[in-house]
């Protein structure tokens, strides 16, 4: 499996998010934090396990003084869920 580019939905010290996936925002996230505490070297290996048994292997590369993370692994869906948005709620979108 090719590693697929994946941004940190938060950024940790000076590590900046890059572009957005919907897949794998906690690895994303938890090299982003590495990263920034140097607590992780670019192009070193780090595996996230589940519960359930379910790996995914990071990696990162600095761009600029953003963390550009790849991840391989595979999850499985576990739900299909249809949104249902009320016209008249202030809040449908959020705050």
């Amino acid at each position: 499996m090719m590693p697929m580019p994946i941004a940190a939905t938060l950024s940790c010290a000076r590590a900046k998010p890059t572009t957005a996936r919907p897949a794998a925002p906690a690895p994303a996230a938890k090299l982003a934090c590495l990263a920034a505490d140097d607590k992780l070297a670019p192009g070193e290996t780090w595996v996230q396990a589940s519960i359930t048994g379910s790996q995914f292997e990071g990696r990162y590369e600095w761009d600029g003084e953003r963390v550009r993370p790849y991840i391989t692994g595979r999850a499985y869906m576990t739900a299909d869920s249809t949104l249902l948005i009320d016209a008249q709620d202030p809040f449908a979108w959020g705050i």
